[in-house]
């Protein structure tokens, strides 16, 4: 399995538990003399086969992207964290450029005025600009992820690992 499927799995299945919760939570109360919709025995089995295929995936979602080195860059394991702190950054930044733009409006004077500590307009263009790039990510407009066709010819023999660090093809 490559490990562009494995990611599309995964998303299927946490989509899939996200579902199961759902259902179990509309059947958990019922009307007296009702029966639920759906046994929730049966969803709880389905929940529990759910979360295990889950963990085996992102066990070896995790195996791979810790041994699989990019050219320059360390693991994948290390973009991803890269991204992830780029992200939490841009998003301060962000933030902090919205917080800087509110302005209060003072009717009279004895009303308490605001004032900033930095150039609200260097902090908004900073985010804006897309200062922070990352292996394909535009942190300004969010994540762009790629297709699978295009996750496969960037790495084309790249196969999924097992826990225990052998590789499988399904």
């Amino acid at each position: 399995m490559k490990l562009a499927e494995a990611l599309i799995l995964r998303a299927d299945c946490q989509k899939r538990i996200a579902q199961l919760k759902s259902r179990l939570l509309t059947n958990a109360k019922v009307q007296e003399g009702d029966a639920p919709a759906e046994t929730p025995q049966d969803l709880i089995v389905d929940l529990e086969r759910a979360s295990s295929e889950l963990l085996d995936l992102i066990k070896r979602i995790n195996k791979t992207n810790s041994a699989t080195v990019l050219a320059g860059r360390g693991t994948i394991s290390d973009a991803l964290a890269e991204r992830d702190v780029l992200a939490l950054q841009r998003t301060a930044y962000a933030d902090l450029a919205q917080m800087g733009a509110i302005t209060q409006g003072r009717i009279t004077r004895s009303k308490v005025k605001y004032s900033t500590w930095w150039a609200v307009a260097d902090w908004g263009s900073a985010t804006a600009e897309c200062f922070f790039t990352f292996a394909g990510f535009s942190l300004a407009r969010g994540p762009r992820p790629l297709p699978k066709h295009k996750r496969r010819e960037n790495f084309p023999d790249l196969q999924i690992l097992t826990p225990w660090g052998s590789s499988v093809t399904l």
